[in-house]
């Protein structure tokens, strides 16, 4: 959905410095650099625009790893530091800071148009309320993911990042030079250009987070350009204010907040992506740290407690429920997610205190219940997120996305279709994708006549692109369409309904969170689908057929696994593992090695320590899998198998970032299988 943020369509003129633009993009040499002065930049995030400098930087962060282990050993050194505590002198907010937190303050109370009024009268003048005004619009980016909500949130980015940097007091390169000439020491900032600096580092900050969402490589590199550009910002600022003797320069609580925000999320983001992109960031010059940056995220959150908060402090929660819950639904392994679903509530009771009826919380309050499993009280709290505000539809759209999919994985057809209709009527997103769930919903309900014409209409409206490229998920769409020619009454039965149904939950991550029963009717569901193969083989061509197999080996896995029948989920697997990458259905066979490290590095964790899975262990000894060790070494394996893909495929990156954290597991239990 980001394509056009992807491909850097920022234009805004840059805020910041010729030479410091020119630190960052040297390699263009001093000439180009001039030119781009006179010229004037469109900003920092366009500047690898040359598809062969993103291929050179790529292979640059190849080269920089070609051994598994000596990555590991610099990754975990990095996981030490998960202290981030600063020093500095600290002073209440007053002045612009506290007028500010009442802007925020509106909006996290469900008065988002009065927040906005708000903001707009000193925005062009106030740089605190400038960068709030923005930080909201980039709230709302992240959780509508509309293209107007983006396009809306990277203009008020800019447009903070330049009010912020004419107040922050930077040196130009002739002062630079003087100084230089002269042994002078630069000036200590003033209270007020410290924290216009700490807005203009945020500010930049989150606009790469912004393009870090876009699901490609040259969109995950233009964050890294951005990220390189705020952390050294960042430690700028940590240098500035901290004090051994608590006698820095004095900082209120919305700043030092501030600066704790910016270095966790940093460390966050970069956290959690792919190895080979976590290399790429070590070419930028800098590494992260997971647990630096959850301590730096807690710390900003619990300045609520310690000094009466400040504007960063809901700002911090979004931040780290987003982190555990809803990117643990996608990225985490089984056995982590009861220590993510304790973390997530510790923050939401907190929270919920002062903002006991916020719209956004209630909403992230349906995502943990239903990663919880109870899918009921997700309904529950989805619904009082509708009850209690009207305002801004899109996250209205947001709520019914989220009931439509909840009751789809339940198999309550008619009630996630109303969803999904109401949605394709007011929502700007992907038509698509919407009509694609309204006929997949008819299709289980045996209404083929009407799937099949929701199918066309698919096929028809798949075709919309964004920055030159169509949407990853309706390619994904139209490809299905076409493939097993689902614009027929005869196609979608040759495809076998259940199939299309379960793939998407299965894709979406939703089986893991279903009742028991509802696994249960899933398996049963495919069976049947795998017992008709034979009734279908007329209609389908040899290619279809093979797909179709592939496809419900994965899922009759995937479901087997939900209901720990964990040998007879992985010899599925294995099965289907074997086909190897299919021409048409790739995404089953690095999906399906995945599930399979999944399952040995989960078996390995319980022999560790973890009693939740020691029966999964003595299971998986039992049936022949081998020692803890030798699983260990299997699941890597399977994990390598993914990499091993070259292929683009559906889904690839969201792949990635799953592999990165199952990865991550499976070194942390054989490190402590083999006593550290």
């Amino acid at each position: 959905r980001l394509r056009h943020v992807a491909k850097g369509n920022l234009s805004t003129p840059s805020p910041f410095p010729q030479d410091e633009e020119d630190k960052m993009f040297k390699k263009r040499g001093s000439k180009e650099a001039g030119s781009k002065s006179q010229e004037g930049s469109s900003g920092f995030m366009e500047d690898m625009d040359d598809e062969e400098e993103v291929a050179a930087a790529m292979q640059q962060a190849d080269e920089e790893s070609e051994d598994d282990d000596d990555d590991d050993s610099a990754s975990a050194a990095s996981e030490q530091q998960d202290n981030f505590e600063i020093k500095a002198t600290l002073v209440p907010d007053s002045g612009d800071h506290k007028e500010a937190y009442q802007g925020v303050k509106l909006f996290f109370t469900n008065r988002f148009d009065e927040a906005d009024a708000f903001f707009q009268a000193k925005r062009t003048t106030v740089s605190i309320h400038s960068t709030a005004y923005a930080c909201i619009g980039f709230l709302k980016a992240m959780l509508t993911m509309e293209p107007e909500d983006i396009s809306d949130a990277q203009t008020r980015l800019n447009d903070a990042s330049k009010l912020a940097w004419q107040q922050a007091g930077y040196e130009g390169t002739l002062s630079k030079i003087s100084r230089l000439v002269t042994w002078s020491k630069a000036a200590a900032p003033s209270q007020a250009q410290l924290s216009a600096r700490i807005n203009v580092a945020e500010t930049r900050l989150i606009s790469g987070v912004l393009v870090l969402l876009g699901e490609s490589v040259t969109a995950l590199i233009r964050a890294g350009i951005g990220f390189k550009w705020a952390h050294s910002r960042y430690e700028e600022l940590f240098k500035q204010i901290q004090s051994d003797d608590g006698k820095g320069v004095p900082i209120n609580s919305s700043d030092l907040g501030g600066i704790y925000y910016g270095v966790g999320t940093f460390n966050l983001m970069l956290s959690i992506l792919p190895r080979r992109l976590i290399r790429l960031v070590k070419v930028f010059g800098f590494e992260s740290s997971r647990t630096k940056g959850l301590g730096a995220l807690n710390a900003c959150f619990n300045l609520g407690d310690q000094y009466g908060g400040g504007l960063r402090v809901p700002m911090s929660a979004i931040m780290l429920l987003a982190y555990h819950t809803l990117t643990s639904a996608f990225f985490s392994v089984p056995e982590e997610l009861p220590n993510h679903i304790a973390k997530s509530e510790q923050v939401l009771a907190k929270v919920m205190v002062e903002f006991p009826n916020s719209a956004i919380f209630l909403y992230i309050q349906g995502r943990l219940e239903r990663l919880k499993g109870n899918s009921a009280g997700a309904i529950d709290r989805f619904n009082d997120c509708l009850a209690t505000q009207a305002d801004w539809v899109q996250l209205q759209h947001l709520c019914c996305y989220e009931l439509g999919w909840t009751y789809f994985a339940l198999g309550e057809w008619d009630r996630a279709r109303g969803y999904w209709v109401r949605l394709l009527e007011e929502s700007k997103w992907s038509k698509a994708f919407y009509t694609y769930m309204i006929a997949v919903c008819d299709a289980m309900s045996g209404k083929y006549k009407e799937a099949a014409e929701g199918m066309q209409a698919t096929g028809e409206l798949s075709k919309r692109k964004i920055g030159g490229k169509v949407l990853p998920i309706e390619q994904y769409l139209h490809r299905k369409v076409k493939d097993y020619s689902l614009t027929t009454e005869a196609g979608l039965k040759s495809a076998l309904a259940s199939m299309l149904a379960w793939e998407l939950v299965y894709l979406w991550n939703f089986i893991q969170g279903l009742p028991t029963a509802r696994v249960a009717e899933g398996l049963a569901e495919v069976t049947a689908a795998q017992g008709r193969l034979g009734e279908v083989q007329k209609e389908s061509s040899e290619e279809q057929l093979k797909g179709l197999e592939s496809t419900l080996l994965c899922l009759r896995g995937s479901l087997l696994l939900n209901l720990g029948q964990f040998p007879e989920a992985l010899a599925a697997m294995r099965e289907c593992a074997a086909r190897g990458v299919h021409p048409t259905e790739k995404w089953v066979y690095p999906h399906v090695q995945y599930d399979i490290g999944v399952i040995l590095v989960t078996s390995v964790s319980g022999a560790v320590g973890n009693t939740r899975y020691s029966t999964l262990g003595q299971m998986l000894q039992g049936s022949g899998e081998g020692s803890p060790c030798e699983r260990c070494s299997k699941a890597r394996a399977a994990f390598k198998a993914v990499s091993a893909v070259k292929q683009d495929y559906n889904f690839e990156i969201r792949l990635k970032f799953k592999l990165q954290a199952a990865a991550e597991h499976a070194k942390k239990s054989l490190k402590g299988l083999k006593g550290g």
